[in-house]
């Protein structure tokens, strides 16, 4: 009997939490991380040691959180730079397939934008950041809202 008590606790609890409306842990990591790595981000960075600080429901389809995680650098800024100025050759050599003129002009971007962010700053960089994001809730689940 104390058993199936315990079960039953157990199951209320459960269904409670699941009925909250407010995303978990996972899934506001899931969102932030995918919402940065957009673009081909992930080629260039890795976002480590992600921890939700707060957070709460404003309504039932907003949550705000406040997050922390590393950004680290998996090449050098001028690496990647190499990586863009290589591309015309690759395609030369008749890579067509993996070079198309918008990949070369958004690679050239994202290194403008990486030297911005972190100057000259090495592979294995580390860069702390602290952020408040508004997750939306969608049909496709919990995704992060354009600021």
């Amino acid at each position: 009997m104390i058993c199936n008590r315990q079960t039953s606790w157990i199951m209320v609890t459960m269904l409670l939490a699941a009925c909250s409306g407010a995303p978990g842990d996972r899934t506001v990591r899931n969102a932030v991380e995918s919402n940065l790595m957009k673009g081909g981000a992930d080629q260039l960075i890795a976002i480590e040691n992600f921890k939700k600080v707060n957070g709460f429901l404003k309504d039932d389809r907003t949550y705000i959180a406040d997050v922390h995680y590393d950004i680290v650098l998996k090449e050098s800024v001028q690496e990647f730079a190499q990586h863009i100025d290589d591309l015309p050759k690759a395609k030369a050599a008749g890579q067509e397939a993996a070079v198309t003129e918008n990949a070369q002009m958004g690679g050239a971007f994202a290194a403008i934008g990486l030297a911005f962010a972190f100057g000259d700053a090495k592979a294995g960089a580390r860069f702390p950041k602290d952020d408040k994001v508004t997750l939306l809730k969608t049909e496709n689940g919990w995704q992060v809202a354009d600021p």
